[in-house]
């Protein structure tokens, strides 16, 4: 029995150097996409008040990152936020953009962790073509897109007040907002691309200080546009395909009141609490119908089933798309038309 025994750890040792030996005896120059390489992400339209880029470098299969957090004021609800700052950051590429004839120097921002440029000495417009080039170390990363010349018209807008009362396992839930339907035309004889966002700004009373010690202060809280067909194959991305010249029609999509909790423990039940919604503070509404560059269109829709499959375990992997020549990410555009509506 002891020799038994004997083999048995003998051999448990034997595999265990040799995972360990066959690890370190590898030579990942053989396998690029093992490699690190350079991520670049931006997304232009003519609306924006700046161009930004985030530029920093991808986690091998075998890599690790380590991440802290930094504050950063949010003028939008006067206060500091949590931005998460990951070693693989790049601060010091050379970034330019350019539409063919001018060209302009993208600056990086320690605050706010991007590079960017104003759109009063870089403009972005309809119909043109960009060029982004990034420059790290000895490595030189581009890409193109252009920017959809026509906008869509958002047609027979409504919004509507909503309330839902749902029963689950755990109790009874309550949804609270708005509710709004719409449409849009599709451009004929041509290829299009469209993507669809909303934003409520409202109020809420955030709880601070500490959990002996509550205090609350009114902030700025945001809702975003949830559409009925958000766990569909499309999602709020749409393509033309089979629907040239065809009218898309959006049912009660919802702007709701966001369920926020801040914790000041581990146990949810005893140590977190809820943003407080103030129900008549919504002070506006925004509501975009964009059409978008078909590198965008590609992009989110590999992004779907990426995150779709990441969790199957029997699932073909699905690889996000990229048009950065030489790194990976994605610079693409789009042109919204855009509706505000304040209270």
């Amino acid at each position: 029995m002891k020799f038994i025994t004997y083999i048995l750890s003998l051999f448990v040792l034997m595999a265990s150097l040799s995972c360990e030996t066959i690890v370190s005896d590898v030579d990942l120059s053989k396998f690029p996409e093992l490699q690190e390489k350079i991520v670049v992400t931006s997304f232009i339209n003519p609306l924006n008040d700046s161009v930004t880029v985030r530029v920093s470098r991808s986690i091998p299969l075998l890599g690790s990152v380590k991440k802290e957090f930094i504050k950063v004021y949010n003028k939008n609800i006067g206060d500091s936020v949590l931005i998460a700052k990951d070693e693989k950051q790049i601060e010091d590429a050379i970034i330019t953009i350019s539409d063919g004839t001018t060209s302009a120097k993208l600056f990086y921002n320690k605050e706010l962790l991007y590079y960017g440029i104003s759109s009063r000495d870089f403009r972005i417009r309809s119909g043109r073509t960009y060029t982004l080039t990034v420059k790290v170390d000895n490595q030189v990363l581009e890409a193109q897109t252009t920017v959809p010349s026509k906008r869509p018209t958002i047609n027979n807008l409504i919004i509507g007040k909503y309330f839902e009362v749902s029963s689950s396992f755990f109790g009874k839930d309550t949804a609270q907002g708005f509710a709004l339907n719409f449409d849009w035309t599709d451009f004929p004889n041509e290829v299009n691309y469209y993507k669809v966002w909303g934003e409520m700004k409202y109020f809420s009373d955030v709880p601070s200080g500490s959990k002996d010690s509550v205090v609350y202060y009114r902030r700025p809280t945001y809702g975003y546009l949830e559409l009925n067909n958000d766990f569909s194959s499309e999602g709020r991305y749409f393509s033309d395909k089979n629907k040239d010249g065809g009218k898309y029609t959006i049912l009660n999509a919802k702007l709701l009141f966001r369920k926020i909790y801040i914790c000041f423990g581990s146990n949810f039940n005893n140590d977190c609490l809820p943003y407080k919604t103030i129900e008549n503070s919504v002070q506006s509404f925004t509501l975009e119908v964009s059409q978008i560059s078909k590198e965008l269109y590609d992009y989110q829709n590999s992004l779907r089933a990426f995150n779709n499959t990441s969790n199957n375990p029997f699932a073909e992997p699905v690889p996000v798309y990229s048009n950065i020549k030489n790194g990976l990410g994605i610079f693409a555009a789009y042109n919204p038309t855009r509706i505000s509506q304040g209270f």
